[in-house]
């Protein structure tokens, strides 16, 4: 799903080239369409900047909703980003586990580990929960 807000900025790029419907109401039917289209075709947000990206760079006016529907559809999807390899101390899963005493009692803890995959698993559950928290706030 495609945050709104970051749509509408990319839009508005689409929509700053030349020959922009005047009118505000036809303006505003043409949002409304490239913003089905996009929530329709696109299949991340990254995939998404990549095609209009692609038109501001190539298009001389702004584009009829069939040329951006081609071009995200004609617009390779980003590879996801790959986790990195683990290591000795969390034997490549990414966590590390320990023991602490609270009180008299020994408990057992995780927590991501120090090495590149630890990191990267704590910065995906950071990210998600503030798009959760975005989400909720909307």
């Amino acid at each position: 799903m495609i945050d709104e807000k970051k749509l509408t900025k990319e839009l508005k790029r689409l929509m700053k080239l030349p020959f922009a419907p005047q009118n505000s109401e036809d303006a505003e039917q043409l949002m409304a369409e490239y913003r089905r289209i996009a929530r329709r075709d696109a299949r991340s947000l990254a995939h998404f900047l990549r095609a209009v990206d692609h038109l501001v760079d190539t298009s001389s006016r702004v584009p009829p909703p069939a040329m951006l529907a081609n071009a995200i559809l004609e617009t390779p999807v980003p590879e996801r980003e790959k986790a990195p390899m683990g290591c000795e101390i969390c034997q490549g899963n990414g966590w590390q586990s320990f023991t602490r005493m609270v009180g008299k009692q020994l408990l057992d803890y995780a927590d991501f580990c120090v090495c590149d995959l630890g990191q990267f698993l704590r910065n995906a559950e950071i990210k998600r929960k503030q798009e959760r928290s975005s989400k909720g706030a909307a």
